[in-house]
């Protein structure tokens, strides 16, 4: 999981995941007892069934702007609250939670303006451990030689047994604020010791070096790695445009081996605001990024190591699907395991997460939305398909800017909003949501062709007659069938929008061929969105002399049967010839009225 630089700008609560009908809205998790200026959501973080929620400008016991986290875990109902973390040292100033990190049964906070000793604004980051059901501190991890607003925990990352903590405010080699970054190693006894600092030889005033930082502790053939962002500091090509150091482990230690920045790279883009690196993947915000004299509308980078495991290359340049000045789209990122990335994005309120397809095309797969003026986007953190989104500036129960985090849980059981991930299906019963859904295709039926859309694949288990139905949903849905890799009205097969006058739910009924497969749309009439309910009946055999394939047994089947039998194109019995036996099987089927 990612981590990125803050830059600082007891009751439960369950949330639904997947039982019945799918949560449609998102859940929101807030402070039962909000304050002013808490900002809960400031950072998040999640990792299996454990999240966390960091309000690093709340008050602890009286100490101003000490900062907590909150923690929750998942449950058979979904996430309820558990605990909430606090320094156990606590001081006016420290915002304890500005960055925050969990892996496995480890979690760290960050508390950037800790004072140590005479270093005001040193920084500290504190080590917790889950044993049995609670949190336990296992230790603070503070500077090796603390300086005046260095700011150690203004980012933080923690995968398996390494962690890493950025200290952009560090006066590296006589400069101002050039920055370090601290590598942490796990022991024999569980806790975690410095093994080694990262730096830039050459720093240069406000390179800001370990603004944000990442970490995967390697799998297999897969090495461990580092990404450290410096989002100030002069690239190859632009000023103060930003760059993302990597670092690889080698046998004398951790070494750099490799140097990142945009393709078409800008002065003061801020690349490496927000980084996240997972396996061979790494992506890189830079939400100052200007398009076309547009300021700040935001970018995301994306860089794969190459085949000859020789490098990097960078493999696309995301920006938001209707850029927007002062967008901030990159904000924060997030790199998940499968295949997914997400995306912050401040104004207008939008967090994106993308897909990469087996062609290795990054696709938008969702686009979620947030209420005005609450920040969301601040901090995004993604396990399986539960998504955490920061929301600081929410205003809860009237409190101004108490803050929150949405939780979003995306379409774990129910269908793909991309056509080209449609799960697999056969018959039975399906749940899902539209509302966190997109556009992505169209049918022939009207009133849909711009709806918010999901999509299923099914795989007809024999040739027969099946019925397709949404009895159950919330909205005025639109159900329609399509043959092909995606959905358009020109391979549209079948298509309902209200299955019965002054119903708003759809049916169809058609026939299927064995092992064919087709591409299911659920949809909405117009702006409807909401929980469906997608039921597919068990496979009923084609009645072999309903000829015509209309449902009905007549005479138009007679005289149909007879064109085909003098054309020798009515295999009846499918025996590979038209014969007389074909004729005594047809009337045996129609005088039975099949």
């Amino acid at each position: 999981m990612h981590m990125r630089s803050t830059a600082f700008f007891l009751c439960t609560i369950l949330l639904s995941s997947s039982h019945g009908h799918a949560q449609c809205s998102p859940g929101r998790l807030t402070n039962p007892a909000p304050a002013y200026h808490q900002r809960m959501g400031e950072s998040v973080a999640i990792a299996g069934n454990n999240a966390a929620v960091g309000s690093p400008w709340g008050d602890v016991n009286g100490s101003v702007q000490a900062g907590f986290v909150r923690m929750y875990a998942q449950g058979t109902f979904g996430w309820a609250y558990h605990s909430t973390l606090s320094a156990h040292d606590q001081a006016e100033g420290d915002h304890f939670g500005a960055a925050i990190d969990i892996s496995g049964e480890y979690f760290i906070a960050g508390a950037p303006n800790r004072e140590l000793g005479d270093a005001i604004g040193a920084g500290a980051a504190y080590l917790y451990r889950r044993q049995g059901a609670s949190w336990w501190f296992v230790q603070r991890m503070d500077a090796l030689n603390p300086q005046d607003w260095a700011n150690l925990g203004d980012a933080v990352a923690l995968s398996g047994e390494i962690a890493v903590l950025g200290v952009p405010g560090h006066p590296t080699n006589g400069s101002d604020r050039g920055g370090l970054a601290e590598v942490w190693e796990k022991t024999v006894n569980s806790t975690f010791a410095r093994t080694t600092r990262l730096y830039r030889e050459t720093a240069y005033n406000n390179d800001e070096f370990g603004a944000a930082v990442d970490v995967f502790d390697g799998v297999f053939l897969v090495p461990d790695l580092i990404a450290i962002g410096a989002p100030r500091r002069h690239s190859v090509v632009a000023e103060n445009a930003g760059v993302v150091f990597l670092y690889s482990r080698s046998p004398e230690g951790w070494v750099q081996s490799d140097l990142l920045y945009g393709s078409d790279v800008t002065s003061y883009q801020k690349f490496g605001a927000a980084v996240s690196c997972l396996g061979n993947r790494v992506a890189v915000g830079a939400p100052a990024h200007s398009i076309n004299g547009v300021h700040a509308v935001g970018a995301v980078y994306v860089f794969e190591r190459n085949a000859a495991n020789t490098g990097w290359v960078e493999v696309v340049k995301l920006t938001a699907p209707t850029p927007t000045q002062s967008g901030i789209f990159g904000r924060s990122v997030d790199l998940t395991t499968n295949d997914r990335l997400v995306v912050g994005c401040l104004y207008p309120q939008r967090t994106y997460v993308y897909r990469r397809s087996a062609a290795g095309a990054w696709q938008l797969e969702h686009e979620l939305a947030g209420p005005e003026g609450t920040q969301l986007g601040t901090d995004v953190a993604m396990s399986g398909n539960d998504l955490f989104v920061g929301e600081p500036a929410y205003d809860n129960a009237g409190v101004e800017r108490a803050g929150a985090a949405l939780v979003f849980n995306l379409n774990p059981d129910g269908g793909s909003d991309m056509a080209a991930f449609a799960p697999v299906i056969g018959p039975g019963t399906y749940f899902g949501c539209t509302s966190i859904a997109t556009n992505d295709g169209s049918t022939s039926c009207t009133g849909s062709n711009a709806s918010r859309d999901v999509w299923y694949r099914f795989d007809a288990p024999c040739s027969g007659q099946f019925t397709i139905d949404t009895i159950g949903s919330d909205f005025d849905t639109i159900l329609s069938i399509h043959i092909g890799s995606s959905g358009t009205a020109a391979n549209t097969i079948e298509c309902n929008d209200n299955r019965s006058i002054g119903l708003t739910t759809s049916r169809v009924t058609m026939n299927m061929l064995s092992l064919g497969t087709y591409l299911i749309r659920v949809s909405g009439s117009g702006p409807a969105a909401g929980a469906y309910t997608l039921n597919i009946s068990s496979c009923e055999p084609i009645c072999s002399c309903d000829w015509n394939a209309d449902q009905v047994v007549n005479s138009q089947d007679f005289f149909d049967f007879i064109t085909d039998f003098f054309a020798n194109n009515a295999d009846i019995n499918a025996d590979g010839t038209t014969n007389s036996q074909d004729f005594f099987d047809f009337l045996t089927c129609f005088f039975k009225g099949c």
